[in-house]
């Protein structure tokens, strides 16, 4: 039965029909991937160096989704964290799932006693990640220039590293 208001389909419609199809399977593959991802549990491995007073650390989701780092125990005072690689699955992003990571992070270092963390944001989304989670104003820019960021706010940096006028930053974030 046709509709007098919407035209018959014809063979041009053909790449804008398999265009829609592609279109509701990927949809339909993320809202796969995410369910997954909520009802899995997060998941934390500890891989002790050798030798050192160290310890890499693994914390991870399915679907490409962890946060990595390690842990340096020295022979007087708290431990340190670093922060390595924080990775989403791109088609996840926005869903709360590096918070998530952090959060089982967060707690970790609490058990553990780390008195200060320290990352580095290569990218605004990573800055952004980061700042997001921990606060603008808990987070130190260390290196060489540092003296040029004090005061500077979150929005005047992202913008700096947006323009490509500056690259990335090495970060200190304060443990209240």
């Amino acid at each position: 039965m046709s509709n007098p208001d919407l035209p018959d389909a014809t063979t041009t419609d053909i790449p804008l029909l398999e265009t829609v199809s592609s279109d509701v399977n990927e949809i339909t593959e993320t809202h796969r991937m995410l369910a997954e991802v909520a009802a899995a549990a997060v998941e934390v491995g500890y891989f002790p160096v050798v030798g050192d007073n160290q310890c890499d650390f693994l914390i991870s989701l399915p679907h490409n989704c962890s946060l990595d780092g390690y842990i340096t125990f020295p022979d007087k005072g708290r431990p340190t964290a670093y922060l390595g690689n924080w990775n989403v699955n791109e088609k996840l992003r926005g869903n709360g799932i590096g918070r998530r990571l952090m959060e089982k992070f967060n707690q970790q270092a609490g058990m553990i006693g780390i008195a200060e963390i320290s990352t580095s944001a290569v990218s605004p989304e990573g800055l952004r990640g980061v700042s997001s989670y921990f606060g603008f104003e808990n987070l130190e820019i260390l290196g060489i220039d540092a003296e040029k960021f004090k005061g500077m706010s979150l929005q005047r940096l992202l913008a700096l590293m947006e323009s490509g006028s500056e690259r990335g930053y090495a970060l200190k974030i304060k443990i209240r």
